[in-house]
């Protein structure tokens, strides 16, 4: 897996952290809003687990997904290759689990999770079938793949990239090349999925902005 070039220092993920938590609060935030409805499709599906259900949250940043009642419920594994976001992470979350590693080499036995959660990461991957397949494989055989991306299909996406992203967006720009190595839209992403679940279910959020996806039963 590629790692960004610079790694962002763990100042910028407690600043980023706590502009992030002001906007998830602020109902008038567009920004806000855009955050809350991924994480509701998120946190919709995993309340729907079972008690102590095994969750691995691939590419997890800050986990801004996981909420107290959530993280009650599951049992959390959080990785991702930044170790920054890792060492931030694990001193503000000191009881959770969170690992460094390469989405593209698990360092976890087969059949593990019940869900595995990859929250708009797939799209910085530059390999993302060969990350789907070490997915399949660390899942259970009736385990839940649940993912967001950005919908390339919406001319609107790329007006928001190249204005508000270009101008606002700190140091994430996904407009370049290197940092969304792979673009989905609604055919391209069900092809990913369709040969290596058995059920595949897409949809979107944020005026169709972001793809959503529920893929079930790993084919092994």
């Amino acid at each position: 897996m590629k790692r960004i070039d610079i790694e962002l220092s763990g100042d910028y993920y407690g600043s980023y952290l706590k502009d992030i938590q002001k906007k998830l609060n602020n109902k008038y935030s567009l920004h806000g809003a855009h955050h809350r409805n991924l994480n509701t499709f998120i946190q919709a599906q995993v309340l729907q687990l079972h008690d102590q259900a095994m969750v691995l949250d691939a590419g997890c940043g800050l986990s801004i997904w996981l909420t107290s009642n959530i993280e009650s419920k599951i049992r959390y594994t959080g990785v991702d290759c930044q170790s920054e976001a890792i060492a931030f992470c694990e001193s503000v979350y000191s009881h959770r689990d969170y690992r460094l590693a390469d989405l593209y080499d698990l360092p976890f036995n087969d059949g593990t999770f019940d869900m595995v959660v990859m929250r708009e990461v797939i799209e910085h991957l530059r390999m993302p079938d060969k990350a789907v397949n070490e997915i399949c494989r660390v899942l259970k055989p009736q385990g839940i793949f649940l993912l967001t991306t950005p919908n390339y299909g919406n001319p609107l996406l790329y007006v928001i990239e190249h204005t508000y992203n270009r101008f606002f967006g700190g140091p994430c720009k996904p407009y370049l090349p290197d940092v969304h190595p792979s673009k989905f839209n609604r055919g391209s992403l069900h092809r990913l999925l369709k040969d290596r679940f058995l059920s595949v279910e897409l949809g979107s959020v944020n005026m169709r902005i972001n793809l959503t996806a529920i893929a079930k039963n790993p084919i092994k």
